[in-house]
Order: structure tokens, then sequence, then C-alpha cells
């Protein structure tokens, strides 16, 4: 155990941290080059006005007819991403880590945020899991990876919540909480995580076509 904290703290982590970021810096490089081969008239009708009205509009609770009929799915859904970024950038224990690598350090959440946030987002992937094989729609259009994403997701924030409070077995936990985050990362560009940053890409298009060629909303 004592040798493999030193792994997972060092070598692994900067592989992780070059996978994910260089991944995904590759992955949007070749969806824009793709995007300027099949269809480079994409890039003079795009517009910053109604790129930024779409994104305040879907990133507003309820805002669309959509949301509004999935009252669950809503709320579940803006909960789970809020806290997935909110939670590692300002939980205090990992700012401390920042700090004591590179000298940064920024605000942080109060414990008991954390805690709530954590379980929220642990909560949230268990929902998404159980909808997804619950809902005949949903399960026969998922793949394994489909199931798996949700799993990836849960693991580094509940064992996260394990080994901050020292529960039994706290050490070997930790280790996972570790080892799981850098799996978390090397995922994003190769999964449909990359959503994280082709949902913003899509966005952009989407909003532009309609509000600059169509002049109508994108929802």
């Amino acid at each position: 155990m004592h040798q493999l904290y030193p792994l997972a703290t060092g070598p692994l982590l900067y592989a992780a941290i070059f996978l994910c970021i260089g991944g995904t810096l590759i992955q949007t490089g070749l969806l824009v080059m793709e995007t300027y081969r099949r269809e480079r008239s994409v890039f003079s009708f795009l517009s910053l006005k109604s790129t930024l009205l779409s994104m305040l509009h879907w990133a507003t609770p309820f805002g669309s007819t959509v949301m509004r009929k999935n009252v669950v799915l809503t709320l579940v859904g803006f909960l789970f991403h809020i806290f997935l970024v909110m939670v590692p950038v300002f939980l205090l224990a990992h700012v401390l880590l920042f700090y004591e690598a590179w000298g940064l350090s920024w605000p942080t959440l109060p414990g008991w945020i954390a805690d709530a946030g954590t379980l929220t987002v642990s909560a949230a992937c268990l929902f998404f899991l159980v909808r997804r094989l619950a809902i005949p729609e949903l399960r026969y259009i998922s793949g394994p990876m489909d199931l798996l994403i949700p799993v990836l997701v849960f693991l580094p924030f509940f064992t996260g919540f394990w080994a901050s409070h020292t529960l039994p077995g706290f050490r070997v936990v930790h280790l996972v909480h570790i080892v799981s985050g850098e799996i978390l990362l090397v995922a994003i560009p190769f999964t449909r995580l990359t959503h994280m940053v082709f949902g913003f890409l899509t966005r952009i298009h989407t909003s532009s076509e309609f509000g600059g060629t169509r002049y109508a909303k994108d929802w």
C-alpha cells in the first residue's frame, strides 16, 4: 500500500492529467478540422450573440419545454452538473494539494456543502444508471459504455467521501479514490464524457445556425 501511494500520486497522476488535456485538445482539433473539411460554411455564420443567448437559456433551470416536462430529471441533472464541477475544484483538500504542489490557492467550499455535493453526485450517478436500466427505450439504445460512465463518475466521489470521513478501511479507499479519479480523467477525451467540451461546440453551431441564419430560437 505504501509503495502504491507514491505511484498513484506521482507518475500516474501526471500521466492522467497529460492524457486528459492532450486527448481533449486532439479530439477537439480533429472535430474542428473534420467540420471544416465537410462543411466549412459553418464557420461563416457563427454568431456570438446567438451562442450566448442559447447557453444562457439552457443554463436556466426549466427554461425549455423539455425541462418542464421532466421535472425530476431536470433537478437531478442540474444539481449533478453543478456539484460535479464545484466539489473537485473547490474542495479544501484538493486546493491544499494545488497549493503544496504549485503555490496556487483559491476560495474553498464549507465542509457541509462539499459533503452534500459529493453525496448528491453519487446519488445522481445511481439515478442515471437505474434510469437507463429501468426505461425500455433507454435500455435499448444503451451500450456498455453508457452503463460504465455513471460508475466511473460515482467511484471517485463516493470513495472521496468515505476516505475524508475516515470510515473503516479509509486508507485503501483513499487509494481507490485517487486511482478512480485518474481513470475518470483519462476517460474524458475517449468516451462520451467528451460532451463536456463537445456540448459547447454543438451549442455554438446549433444556436448560430438557428439564430444567425434562420432568425429563430434553437429551443
